[in-house]
């Protein structure tokens, strides 16, 4: 008589990001890890509005909290319980003056608990892709590799020297914080390009200056 095996329980996972809402569903396989079934992703605005206005707006919760219904719907088609869903926010929500409204108001929506991630989660998040590239190539693992990480908010560097991290630093310019100091209605854009510019000289000079005497034989750049 055959063993019958029984498939693995549908999981999800939500992550409010910089600029958009999205959910992975799937599951669990003991021997290939997390096999995805689906994927969905849908724009909303939050380093639009944080690094514009200092808050998250009326608009951009209201958009969220829809964007989250559609989503709980879809995992209930699945069959997948609330106790089998996380939920996590972008590290640059922090930066936010009313972001625990909004978390306040995500958990309202959906019933779960909302994560936000802080510094040190991103981190370990960049560490580990940078680990993954290393793993898969090992010319980067075997030499000096630099890899910087631009990301919405800040710019990560990571010194791996024979495959081990040996330096790392963190730096507060990223795409959208960047593309939000020029943005203005004000008529000013030349003077915004300027101080952009500037702000770029400088993370750019620090970075030689903090990293000058490690020897480079490859300079790796991830993010979106």
């Amino acid at each position: 008589m055959s063993e019958t095996t029984t498939p693995p329980a549908e999981q999800a996972v939500i992550y409010v990001g910089a600029a958009s809402l999205s959910i992975v569903i799937g599951y669990q396989e003991p021997n290939t890890g997390f096999v995805e079934i689906e994927h969905m992703d849908r724009p909303l605005p939050i380093a639009r509005d944080i690094f514009r206005t200092g808050t998250v707006t009326r608009s951009t919760m209201e958009q969220a909290a829809g964007i989250l219904r559609d989503y709980l719907r879809s995992t209930k088609e699945y069959g997948i319980s609330l106790d089998a869903i996380r939920l996590y926010n972008t590290n640059i929500l922090s930066e936010a003056s009313n972001h625990e409204i909004f978390l306040n108001r995500l958990q309202v929506t959906t019933g779960l608990v909302a994560r936000l991630i802080d510094d040190g989660d991103m981190t370990r998040l960049v560490y580990q892709i940078a680990r993954r590239l290393l793993e898969k190539n090992p010319k980067l693992a075997e030499g000096n590799t630099f890899v910087s990480h631009i990301g919405p908010g800040n710019t990560r560097a990571l010194y791996f020297k024979d495959g081990r991290l040996a330096a790392y630093s963190n730096y507060r310019l990223g795409i959208f914080r960047a593309r939000e100091a020029v943005a203005s209605g004000d008529g000013e854009s030349g003077h915004h390009l300027l101080h952009l510019e500037e702000q770029i000289r400088g993370v750019v000079d620090q970075l030689e200056q903090d990293y000058v005497h490690y020897k480079m034989n490859h300079h790796v750049a991830i993010g979106a």
